[in-house]
């Protein structure tokens, strides 16, 4: 009966969890606690935060799970990130004490103790890669959903549920490769599909970075696999010859829309940088804007090494004084001016990782590596937890594989 009791109660708890994760973002402003938004002298309104009361309760209740677990690297980390902040105060005089600005942290820490109170939850590694495939999969339809109901973004671009053109990209990119990796593992007929409802979604997303990321991926594990196969005499010509064509239209598609994320006409453009103004530079969003964003962040970098303090509008503040009125169009940059260089050390987790997982049928190998060059190269800061529950779920995922790896090989 206590048996009974408990799976129900995860069961109860779990499809709460997924239902905060299905949520419309309209619903995360109805008690609002705590907000922040853009201020009118920053030309470009990117922010428009609302910490509310269902967010409070994810807070305090990943908090208390997190006490009892007996982990103390986030207390190691709250306190270096504490110092660092502590330290910008007093030297730099702009901080978000002064500005009772906490819209980054709040943003991580809800993220991240959603993940807590799933993990506390899971009682398997099996029940926690089922809870990723539900998450994927049920929020690729809601993509669908708006699609039939014409609910779209910006040029036709549509959106899964509280997630922007970038956030469902990246999901449907996730998905991708999850799905299709489980499908050559375990010849799923289900698999197939979801991976072919997450590829549609990432066109209807109409994000051209993550279709090309994708593509970068596959054609990786491609060339892996098949160099791996043909060296152990396990592949027969046709195989080879097969896998050949399939990587060379992979790096041809990447190429496509690689260069077509870039700039529609990268030579024109670069023709045109010379006699474009400055407001139609930072204002362009092909590759001249997203470089002059890249610059602007270096810019900062240079001129505060250990970071500035980490609330959004403080970022725009120092991009605009600098000529650039949003934020590096790289999250590993944008992250390191807000945060400072212990963002580096995830950096290193993804290699490692990346690096221990032996398996390269394994999909959390090639969602690792997606990870490390998806937010890079593209990107901004993250300004909804939801994106940071995806990672954090992955990237937890991926320690548990490796450890169970490293135990029973």
């Amino acid at each position: 009966m206590d048996n009974e009791l408990k799976i129900n109660t995860n069961q109860i708890l779990m499809a709460i969890i997924m239902l905060i994760l299905l949520l419309p973002d309209d619903y995360f402003y109805l008690i609002t606690i705590y907000s922040s938004t853009t201020p009118s002298f920053i030309h470009s309104i990117r922010l428009n935060y609302s910490f509310d009361v269902i967010q409070l309760f994810i807070l305090v209740g990943g908090f208390l799970l997190y006490v009892f677990t007996n982990d103390i690297k986030l207390i190691a980390l709250s306190i270096i990130m504490f110092t660092r902040e502590a330290f910008i105060a007093l030297i730099y005089g702009n901080s978000l004490f002064k500005n009772h600005a906490y819209d980054m942290y709040l943003i991580m820490l809800v993220g991240y103790f959603l993940y807590v109170i799933l993990l506390e939850n899971c009682e398997s590694f099996k029940q926690f890669e089922s809870f990723l495939e539900m998450y994927l999969i049920l929020n690729i339809i809601t993509i669908f959903v708006n699609f039939y109901i014409h609910d779209y973004d910006i040029g036709k671009r549509y959106n899964a549920t509280n997630l922007d053109v970038g956030g469902t990209g990246s999901l449907c990119a996730i998905g991708s490769i999850f799905f299709f990796l489980t499908f050559i593992n375990k010849r799923r007929m289900i698999s197939g599909i979801e991976f072919l409802m997450s590829i549609i979604g990432l066109l209807l997303s109409g994000s051209r970075a993550n279709i090309a990321w994708v593509c970068f991926v596959f054609a990786f594990y491609f060339v892996i696999s098949t160099y791996q196969q043909f060296s152990s005499k396990k592949m027969a010509p046709g195989w080879l010859l097969s896998r050949t064509i399939i990587v060379i239209a992979l790096i041809l598609f990447f190429a496509f829309f690689s260069v077509r994320f870039v700039s529609d006409d990268l030579i024109i453009q670069l023709f045109r940088m010379s006699r474009m103004s400055r407001e139609s530079i930072i204002n362009d969003e092909s590759f001249i804007g997203r470089l002059q964003s890249m610059i602007a962040g270096m810019k900062i970098i240079k001129d505060y090494p250990l970071g500035i303090s980490g609330f959004f509008i403080n970022l725009q503040s120092e991009m605009q004084m600098r000529g650039y009125p949003t934020f590096p169009h790289s999250t590993l940059m944008s992250y390191y001016i807000l945060f400072g260089p212990i963002v580096l050390f995830m950096y290193y987790r993804f290699l490692k990782i990346f690096k221990s997982i032996k398996y390269y049928g394994n999909p959390y190998k090639w969602l690792v590596l997606y990870l490390f060059i998806s937010t890079i190269f593209y990107g901004g800061p993250i300004t909804n937890f939801k994106i940071f529950f995806q990672f954090f779920l992955i990237m937890g995922i991926a320690k548990i594989y490796e450890s169970l790896y490293e135990e029973y090989g």
